[in-house]
């Protein structure tokens, strides 16, 4: 798959997403890997207004995995747009929150804002109870390094940058985070 702006949009994200949704674990890792850049440029963006990069990563993240398993293809939006939608509400949210003000220049408008998917109250009870699900299980299944090295990558750190902050070398990350996708492709199954 080609990287870049088109990358998001083409039918085999479309196949990842509805093998995302269906359970498939490497379907989920290889989205988590396409929509990173993205997470980590929205994040570099809010950064500036008081909060932690590698936090606004880790939210960023969370949005992902709701905007994957809430994605409808026929709701008129491109993959591309609801994800990048989810995660800039998200992010806005944390850094309203956190410095009580929002800039306009990152607002939703009204034409984005209605892409976004109405839940209901049992939808978003449902999503956050699976997101737990996933939290608790990746908490108590991956060690304290392979914790570490996870959120590193997910906040859009390179394998360099991160080994460079562990103190080890690319390779180990790499291995690393083979383990984690292994011990991750065993969720619900």
């Amino acid at each position: 798959m080609k990287k870049g702006r088109d990358s998001l949009n083409s039918e085999k994200v479309l196949d990842l997403v509805a093998g995302a949704q269906s359970g498939d674990s490497e379907a989920l890792s290889q989205l988590v890997m396409l929509v990173t850049p993205t997470v980590h440029w929205q994040a570099k963006r809010l950064a500036l207004k008081g909060v932690e990069l590698e936090d606004l990563c880790q939210e960023g993240m969370f949005a992902v995995l709701s905007a994957i398993s809430s994605y409808k293809p026929d709701a008129g939006a491109s993959f591309e747009t609801f994800v990048n939608l989810c995660v800039r509400r998200r992010l806005l949210s944390v850094v309203q929150r956190s410095s009580g003000e929002i800039n306009a220049d990152f607002e939703l408008s009204d034409s984005e804002a209605a892409l976004l998917p109405e839940l209901s109250a049992e939808e978003q009870t449902i999503q956050a109870d699976s997101l737990q699900q996933l939290l608790s299980y990746i908490d108590s299944t991956l060690s304290d390094k392979e914790h570490k090295t996870l959120e590193l990558f997910l906040s859009g750190f390179s394998y360099q940058e991160t080994a460079e902050k562990l103190q080890t070398t690319p390779k180990a990350v790499e291995s690393t985070l083979g383990r984690v996708r292994k011990k991750l492709s065993l969720y619900k199954k």
